[in-house]
This record gives structure tokens, sequence and C-alpha cells, in this order.
């Protein structure tokens, strides 16, 4: 037995004996597995334990000779991390770069639905065979012994000759192969390449005799960028797990770092300031690299952000100050507008604006459909969008401004406000901390079909600040439908009525409580008239059941 921590912080003990042997298992019988098989194999590890720390996974990174193939193909990455805002903002760079002919790997989490809705290349999810190929030799690499290859051959036209092995010659802390992956490392298109990697090269590997035990994220991530390397991907944009510093996907050098926003979540490992929070995010900030920074955070998070990039001779972008949106009346208005006005309801921000964004290295203002993400999403996954085609030498021309006006027309995530049903008007909402909470209140009159009343169904886990997130909602809902979610983490619908029964004016707000999801929704759906707006929010969780039961994803 050994002692692990859940993602909610807490410490628990693990049989190593029996992953061990599932493992074996894995490395034998994986490769003739589906991705159902490899899905009850994963949830076995169990996806609510980690072990933070990056020495693991960087031994089979090294033992797949990712590093070597991320520089034999030449391969951009873009690292996302914040409390919120992380996933909108992936997936409009990702479509954006790929509008424009780029191939792009696109990995983030949780899933809602269907597993492989993770990882994403050029806007499809990944297929099948592919996914369980490159999960089991991820397994196979957990092996010392293992006798895999790097899957890009390089081209002697794009490596660069200027580092070789006489580098490191007098470095006898490096073995012959740790000398191989630096000069790797060191061929990179990046400055933050050329001066990290021969420390992180040089540092001693502790698995590297070792069974490595990897877990449920660390095995995804490796998955997928093996995926990606497969596929050719010259563009990896990845979202954090959960801090920076220390998640899998930090294992990778980025060439643009964003850091969306920071809020108080998942105290219990990254702090209890915003201030310890921010300097745990701005671990993806490499030496030398660039940094972008959204504005929906405190001073004290900005000013940690922007010492960590001083520290590293980082250059940074914040918004509000290196670029801006803004928005601007459409110049020909919606027709949808004069009868919402006529009804009386409120005319949503998207019918009547678009959006103008202004970037101190564009000599011009841009104008754009208003999104479908989130506002505070789109002026950050613009800047990185426009500083990529800088460095893979795309002009700003008619075609790829197109291309990228495309991408901020259309893409959308599932479950961030997204209406699945009417009368009454159902939406889905995965908001499930403070901050999240408080975009979703200010923006809730802006969608159209909510003058009427406004119910949640709302589950949530329990290491989330349940309270802190309700008393934020209590005052913007006529009724909550709370319900238990039915997972490890799972709070129970007592927790989330007794707070509510004792924190609304119960003359105005109606709390019910259910064993499930599904029976909240339907009791939701029975209640409501024609007019009145249900929003299921709390989790992943919840949308997750949710969608299922409506079977609208």
């Amino acid at each position: 037995m050994s002692v692990t921590e859940t993602i909610g912080g807490d410490a628990v003990e693990r049989d190593d004996s029996a992953l061990m042997a599932e493992l074996a298992r894995a490395r034998d019988e994986g490769r003739n597995w589906t991705v159902e098989s490899w899905e009850q194999y994963l949830n076995a590890i169990n996806p609510n334990h980690m072990t933070l720390g990056l020495d693991r996974i960087r031994e089979v990174a090294f033992r797949l000779h990712m590093f070597e193939d991320l520089v034999n193909n030449g391969t951009y990455i873009v690292t996302v991390a914040g409390t919120n805002g992380k996933g909108s903002t992936c997936a409009l760079i990702a479509q954006a770069m790929s509008n424009q002919g780029v191939n792009v790997g696109l990995f983030t989490s949780p899933h809602l639905i269907s597993f492989n809705e993770r990882m994403q290349i050029n806007g499809k999810n990944i297929d099948n065979s592919l996914l369980s190929l490159c999960l089991s030799e991820v397994v196979a690499a957990q092996y010392p012994d293992c006798d895999l290859q790097g899957v890009i051959v390089p081209d002697p036209e794009k490596f660069s000759t200027e580092f070789n092995s006489d580098d490191f010659e007098e470095d006898s802390s490096m073995s012959d192969d740790e000398r191989l992956m630096a000069i790797a490392e060191l061929n990179h298109a990046t400055r933050a390449q050329e001066d990290g990697a021969p420390e992180l090269m040089a540092k001693k590997r502790p698995f590297k005799d070792a069974v490595v035990l990897l877990s449920y994220f660390e095995l995804v991530t490796l998955a997928a960028v093996r995926a990606f390397m497969r596929s050719g991907c010259e563009l990896l944009v990845l979202e954090t797990g959960l801090g920076g510093r220390l998640d899998a996907v930090n294992v990778f050098y980025n060439d643009i770092a964003v850091i969306t926003s920071i809020g108080m979540d998942h105290v219990k490992i990254l702090g209890n300031t915003s201030k310890e929070i921010a300097f745990e995010k701005a671990g993806i900030i490499k030496p030398y690299g660039e940094v972008v920074i959204g504005r929906n955070m405190d001073e004290a998070a900005r000013q940690e952000i922007l010492r960590v990039a001083k520290i590293r001779d980082a250059r940074n972008w914040p918004e509000d100050f290196a670029f801006k949106v803004d928005l601007v009346p459409r110049s020909e208005p919606d027709p949808r507008v004069a009868e919402l006005e006529k009804q009386g309801r409120r005319v949503p921000d998207e019918l009547k604006y678009d959006i103008c964004y202004q970037d101190r290295t564009v000599s011009f203002a841009l104008y754009f459909p208003y999104p479908k993400v989130p506002l505070s999403c789109a002026g950050l996954a613009l800047n990185v969008i426009f500083k990529l085609n800088d460095s893979l030498g795309f002009k700003n021309d008619y075609d790829n401004l197109s291309a990228i006006e495309r991408a901020v027309a259309t893409v959308s995530l599932p479950g961030r406000m997204q209406k699945v049903a009417s009368q009454p008007a159902v939406y889905l909402d995965v908001a499930h901390n403070v901050p999240a909470a408080e975009h979703l209140c200010r923006n809730l009159d802006s969608y159209a079909g909510t003058c009427g009343r406004r119910i949640a169904v709302a589950g949530m886990l329990k290491d989330k600040d349940v309270e802190g997130v309700l008393n934020v909602l209590k005052d913007s809902f006529d009724a909550f439908y709370v319900t238990t979610l039915h997972t490890e983490r799972g709070e129970s619908k007592e927790r989330l009525g007794e707070w509510l029964n004792s924190n609304t004016d119960k003359e105005r707000v109606t709390v019910r409580t259910f064993d499930d999801t599904a029976s909240a929704l339907d009791a939701a759906r029975s209640d409501a008239g024609p007019d009145d707006t249900i929003v299921v929010l709390g989790s992943f969780v919840t949308v997750s059941e949710a969608a299922r039961h409506l079977n609208v994803l």
C-alpha cells in the first residue's frame, strides 16, 4: 500500500500491488482492447487520484521519444491554465488555426459524454483505433524494458545543426541518451527550449529503471500527445488539468502560455490565496517564453504572474494593456431584436453587438462577430492566434482573417450555457466554483427566454466550495431542484438543500431535493411554464447526467 492524494486534496491509501497487476494485464492484452475496455482500466486507476510532480511522466515520455518527436516535427505548443475559461479558449485557438490549414491537436478535460472528446484532431474526436493504439503504447512504456521508437522521421532540412553532442561532452552527469535528448530539445524553435532544456534533461531520472505507475491524467496526456505525433500535428493546444506547475501537460515546453483567470478553487492543493494559486498556474511559463494573461483576476494574482514572468525573462501580454476586446454596435441589426423589444424581453448582447479586437502588435483594429465562447475567452484566444500566425509566417490577409472569423462565429463548447430545449428553455452550464457562478449570474439576463421563473437544477462535488457557489446563485433563481451526485466526489442533496433552506426566502424561493439528476430535471420541466428557464449547473457530472437523460450530446 502507498499513500496518494485525491483531487479534493485528501490523502488516501492506494493498493499498488493491484495496480501493478492491472498494468501487467493492460500491457499483455491492451492492443486488442476497445476504447470501452480502456475506460474500464482507466476508471480502475481512478481519475480522482493523483500524485503531483513531473518525474514519472517525464520518464515515460522519454521512453516514448516524445521530446524528439516534437522537435523533429517542428511542433508548436500552446499550454492553457486558469481557474475558468480554459476549455473555451483552447477550442477557439485550435479551430481558428485549423481553419487556416494548420494540423492541430487539441487536448482538454474532462469529457461530458464520450472519452474521445478529450482528444481532437482538426475539430474531430480522435478515432477509436488510434486512441487504443496510443494508450497501449503508453502502458508499454511504463516498463523500463520497452523498445518503442519515436514516430516522426526527422527532416534534415528542418533539423538544426547548431547544436551537437560536443556541447555536452564534458557533462558527466548526463548519460548518452540524456545527452541526445538535450540536443533534440535544443533544436526546438523557441529560446525557451534552448535555455530550459539542458537543465531539464540534466536532472536525475529517479524512475529510469523502474516500472512507473502513472495516474489517470498522466496516462491520458501521454496518449494524446502520442496520437497527435502519429497524426503529424503541427500545433498542440493543451489544457492543464489542475494548477499548472506540477500538472502533467507541463512536462512539455510550450511556445505560448495562457493564464485565463484566477479564482478560489482546489484550495487544498493550490493554496488559500489568489497569489498562491497564481504561482501554481504561472508554473507553465517557460524561460524566455511568452505568457498571455487574462483580466479575470485580482491585482495580487496578476502581480504574482508578472513576477514569475520577469524571473523567467518571459514576455508578458496582459489583457487590457497589450490587447483588448470592445463591444461595438452591429452595423446591421438582427431582425429578432425588434420582436424581443416588443415582447419586453432583454435583447442578448450577441444580437446587438460585434466585437473589436485591438492589439499593440497588429497595426489595425479587427472586427469579428460576437463570439459563441465567453467574451473573456475570445480576446485571449485572438491574441494567441495572431502570435501563432506571426510565428508560422501567416499573413493577416482576407483568407486568414475570414478563417478566424468563422471560428469566432461558430466555436462553442457543450455544457457552457448551452440551450438544449425550449418552452421551457433548458440550458446546461458546468459552473462549479464561485467565479464561474458569478459569471453565470452576470450573464443570465442576456439569454432570451429569461422573462419567466428561473429554476436551477443543481448537483455539486463535495470538495468544491458548495456554500460559496450557492451563496452566489441564491438571489438569481426562483427555485432550486437539488440532487445527489452518485460518484466518489459527489455531494448529497441534504447538504445543498439544508443550506438553501436556511439562507433563502422561503416565500420567494422553492427548494426541492432529489435522489438523482434525471428526477430533478424531469420535475423541473414538469413544474415550469413555457416562458420559464431551467439551468442545469454545479458540476461536469451534473451536466453530463442531464445531457445523457435528454439525449442531447
